[in-house]
């Protein structure tokens, strides 16, 4: 999964995940990866239309996504912006 979520970030892909929160109620998402450490993801959530964090623990199933209609102003915006981006090292 780290490597999956590494290369999103380095070309920029959106990635749908399965996630599940602190009440157990799984959700899909559409994000952008900005960073990632050992136990979270930092990514911009275009459901939630702002940068979130996601547990890896928590994460179920992801996939990469090839192209999603409505982003590309958002997509330039989070290009602009200066998000701090973290790896595992």
């Amino acid at each position: 999964m780290i490597g999956f979520l590494t290369n999103a970030i380095e070309q920029k892909n959106k990635v749908m995940i399965y996630y599940m929160d602190q009440d157990y109620n799984v959700t899909q998402r559409i994000i952008r990866v900005v960073g990632i450490d050992d136990k979270k993801i930092l990514g911009y959530c275009y459901y939630r239309k702002q940068v979130r964090s996601f547990k890896l623990e928590n994460i179920l199933s992801f996939g990469q996504l090839k192209e999603v209609r409505g982003h590309d102003e958002v997509d330039k915006k989070i290009n602009r912006t200066n998000l701090p981006i973290f790896t595992v090292g």
